[in-house]
């Protein structure tokens, strides 16, 4: 069944992670691969060119972005973070829009309800909170979980005032 939690972005409980599965202690280093449903192809402004592809949400840079490539916002889109193995998780933190700025982040839409789905079927639906003060969202489970993915697919969002284009500017897991 479907949990349906409001954002927690409270502190994770200090119980211990089970002993099954290594937990994630260096995030990026345990990818295998970063993929999307579609993604926004690159886009030419002056003399610069920005690319929007899945691997931006994890090169730790907020000043770039992933944007899905519907013609309109993005609803059904979803991106996957693929593991090397199985890994214990409790938290994923979103920053959601695009965070370069924060002109650009009202101009793009943002996420406001997303459901994250484990390896394993399981899945939560949670909503972000919008603005530039909240563009950081993490996500507490309501438990510690064994998952080998975690994909997240984007259900509403929050429009952009020029753009349909909803961005994602960094993925976190811990």
């Amino acid at each position: 069944p479907v949990t349906e939690n409001k954002i927690d972005i409270s502190v994770a409980t200090t119980s211990p992670p089970p002993t099954a599965a290594p937990a994630i202690h260096d995030f990026r280093s345990v990818l295998k691969e970063v993929y999307a449903s579609s993604q926004l192809s690159s886009q030419t402004y002056g003399n610069q060119t920005y690319a929007y592809s899945p691997q931006k949400t994890v090169d730790n840079d907020h000043s770039t972005c992933w944007s899905e490539g519907a013609s309109e916002y993005g609803n059904g889109d979803s991106i996957t973070l693929l593991f090397n193995d199985i890994y214990t998780i409790r938290e994923i933190c979103i920053w959601n829009g695009l965070c370069t700025n924060e002109e650009l982040f009202n101009k793009n839409s943002r996420l406001r309800r997303i459901t994250i789905t484990l390896s394993d079927g399981q899945s939560f639906d949670f909503e972000c909170k919008d603005g530039w003060d909240n563009r950081k969202n993490v996500f507490s489970l309501p438990d510690f979980f064994e998952t080998s993915s975690i994909t997240i697919t984007i259900r509403t969002v929050y429009e952009g005032s020029k753009y349909m284009d909803t961005c994602i500017s960094e993925i976190s897991v811990s």
